[in-house]
C-alpha cells in the first residue's frame, strides 16, 4: 500500500514539473525571449559560430550607379543599375561562417555594422579601394 502511494505521489510531482516547465517556455516566448532571436543587424564583433544571418535588402548609390543586394539565408541577388536605367543582376552566394560571398564570379569579403554593410573586393587592383557600402532598407 505504502509503494503504491509513493508510486502515486513521484507521478503527480512529475506531471507538476512538466506543468510548471511549460509554463516558463510559454512566458519566455510571450515576452519576446524566444531563442530563434535574429541577429541581422548584431555587429561581427558578436557573431556566432554560424556566422552572422545578412538577411535582407541593402542599397547603395555614387554619381553612376544604384546597387540593390537581396539575401535571403545564403542564396542573393545583385543588381546594379546605371543612370541611364541599364540594369544588370548576378546571383549570390553568401558564407556567413568565413562573412564572404561571391557576387556572380568576384569574391568579397562583408562586415556588418548596425544597417550598414561594407563589401571588400577581395581582387582589387592596389590603387582600387574596393569597397562597397549598402545600407540595410
Amino acid at each position: 500500500m505504502m509503494k503504491k502511494i509513493v508510486v502515486a505521489l513521484t507521478f503527480m510531482v512529475a506531471i507538476f514539473l512538466t506543468a510548471c516547465s511549460q509554463q516558463d517556455q510559454a512566458s519566455q516566448l510571450s515576452n519576446g525571449e524566444s531563442s530563434s532571436s535574429s541577429e541581422i543587424v548584431a555587429p561581427s564583433s558578436e557573431q556566432s559560430e554560424h556566422g552572422v544571418s545578412i538577411d535582407g535588402s541593402y542599397r547603395g548609390q555614387d554619381e553612376e550607379h544604384t546597387i540593390l543586394l537581396v539575401v535571403t539565408g545564403q542564396k542573393g541577388t545583385f543588381t546594379v543599375q546605371d543612370a541611364d536605367g541599364e540594369e544588370e543582376t548576378k546571383e549570390v552566394s553568401v558564407d556567413p561562417v568565413n562573412q564572404s560571398m561571391r557576387i556572380g564570379d568576384e569574391p568579397y569579403r562583408y562586415r556588418i555594422e548596425g544597417n550598414q554593410l561594407s563589401l571588400e573586393d577581395l581582387e582589387q587592383a592596389e590603387d582600387d579601394q574596393g569597397i562597397i557600402e549598402l545600407t540595410k532598407q
